[in-house]
């Protein structure tokens, strides 16, 4: 709820500009995309690597028999809307938003014998806002082909949530626990991306575009609960 509050509030401000901009004659444009990411999550995937081999090595050493995996994150979503002002016919600034997630959930590893059985279940989830501004070039190939070389700054918010469960059932005691984190992070980062664009018609145009973020987000911080 608060992320599509955040989103909803930044395309206001980006519309509330466009009246503005019109009225001096200048040419606005609309972009919204939206496609694949790869994110760089080195820390949870780290984490899941080193509590993958703990619980494999406990399942070898109490002698139970191991079902199941603890996989990394990897690519996931990302879309993004953005108003672009084009100052001449090949400089443009844009005012954009966007929405990136990746997430790994149902994960489920079971170690179990006829004794004793421990089974374990993780979800992570993973989202960004990015609120952007930046600069464009075209450069022309024909009348209805371009290509766009864009550059600029922008605020990340980042949110991580986190849930493991685990439960234990030895002879007929069972025991079960489970700690659950939301944390987040707001940083400065950059972003650049390369575009080839093709007019369809006068007001729609097919865009490939690859586009990168560099953000450092640390210092996370935020709510645990444990019971």
């Amino acid at each position: 709820m608060r992320h599509k509050k955040i989103i909803l509030c930044a395309l206001g401000i980006m519309l509330f500009f466009c009246p503005a901009v019109q009225a001096e004659n200048s040419v606005i444009e609309f972009r919204l995309v939206g496609g694949i990411s790869n994110p760089s999550v080195l820390d949870p995937n780290t984490y899941l690597r080193g509590y993958s081999r703990y619980l494999h090595d406990y399942a070898r050493v109490q002698g139970l028999a191991f079902a199941g995996e603890l996989e990394t994150l990897g690519l996931g979503i990302d879309f993004q809307g953005e108003i672009i002002l084009r100052l001449s016919g090949r400089i443009g600034l844009g005012l954009g938003v966007g929405y990136s997630r990746v997430q790994k959930k149902g994960q489920m590893v079971t170690m179990s014998s006829s004794f004793n059985t421990v089974q374990v279940t993780m979800n992570n989830q993973g989202s960004i806002i990015p609120l952007l501004i930046n600069g464009y070039y075209f450069l022309p190939f024909s009348s209805r082909v371009r290509l766009s070389l864009a550059a600029g700054i922008g605020y990340y918010l980042a949110d991580w949530t986190y849930t493991r469960g685990l439960v234990q059932v030895v002879g007929g005691a069972r025991g079960a626990d489970t700690d659950h984190y939301e944390v987040r992070s707001r940083k400065l980062g950059y972003q650049a991306g390369i575009g080839l664009e093709w007019d369809i018609f006068r007001r729609l145009s097919l865009v490939l575009e690859g586009f990168g973020r560099y953000a450092r987000l640390e210092d996370f911080s935020g709510d645990w609960s444990y019971t």
